[in-house]
């Protein structure tokens, strides 16, 4: 989902994921431009604490750091409640039925709840795939085969 503002009227035009792709290889300038943009706008994200993830755990479980580790290898933002530190965590937890038994929990998009996922469970939601086809590149796996709960957090308590 893509979200956009103009300060005055104009047209937006939708460019679909392969033919960007194709215009971004075909003009290198373009290209060059789109990407520093792209890269800003998630510099941007993250400095203003915008992530499409939250990781509670505990600082000190190896499960939490693996997961922590997985999501910063893969310049996925992320935000982190320390189960020991922070005082939202038993907000959140209530909001997504949570025990003390589902940490580290990932939750993306506001809705899928990971329970102490494995990096090939993240990598499927977050539509990434580690295996690389060297013919081809990198594949991308379908996030919509994200094996999670879903959860209404805007359910009253």
């Amino acid at each position: 989902m893509i979200s956009a503002r103009m300060t005055e009227r104009g047209t937006l035009l939708f460019v679909p994921r392969v033919e960007l792709k194709q215009l971004m290889a075909s003009d290198t300038q373009l290209g060059e431009l789109l990407l520093r943009t792209f890269i800003l706008r998630r510099v941007e994200l993250l400095a203003k604490g915008h992530a499409d993830g939250v990781l509670v755990g505990s600082r000190n479980s190896v499960g939490t750091l693996r997961i922590r580790e997985f999501l910063t290898r893969n310049g996925y933002p992320y935000s982190f409640l320390d189960l020991e530190r922070d005082k939202e965590v038993q907000s959140a937890m209530d909001a997504f039925d949570l025990t003390l038994e589902d940490i580290p929990v990932l939750i993306l998009h506001g809705k899928d709840v990971l329970r102490n996922p494995s990096d090939a469970e993240i990598a499927a939601c977050l539509g990434l795939n580690a295996s690389v086809n060297h013919e081809r590149g990198r594949q991308r796996s379908d996030p919509n085969n994200c094996q999670s709960s879903r959860v209404d957090a805007t359910k009253e308590t």
